[in-house]
């Protein structure tokens, strides 16, 4: 794989876990949260999406497009350094950098995930 692809492919891979940490931290859209099975369809679609339309194309489509948001999940996306390169709930986060965020109990989601992206192709963050 080329070195581009393994960086999209990395990206899609922080797709799937942060799409489910922000969803699980999030109040449910219409009372009802997202299952596992939910995210991970979500996260393929994503995937799909980003081949056919291209990186740049497919992140600004993110948060206008139904597809990619679903009860509390929504499709998100970092660099390998943890910039924001698409949210599909919040847009202003683009550009920039969460390696400092933390979830509710504390802990470096972002950085989290970037370390488990770097050792597995798929992965579930706990």
């Amino acid at each position: 794989m080329s070195g581009a692809g393994r960086i999209m492919m990395t990206h899609m891979k922080i797709v799937a876990a942060v799409a489910l940490l922000m969803g699980v931290c999030a109040l449910a859209q219409g009372g009802e949260f997202a299952t596992k099975d939910e995210a991970v369809a979500m996260v393929k679609t994503a995937v799909a999406f980003v081949k056919q339309e291209g990186g740049e194309k497919a992140y600004t489509a993110f948060p206008a497009k139904d597809a990619f948001a679903d009860h509390d999940l929504y499709v998100v996306v970092h660099s390998n350094d943890g910039e924001v390169l698409a949210h599909g709930s919040n847009p202003k986060l683009v550009g920039k950098d969460m390696n400092d965020a933390r979830d509710v109990d504390g802990k470096y989601y972002v950085k989290e995930c970037l370390a488990l992206a770097a050792k597995q192709e798929s992965f579930w963050p706990g």
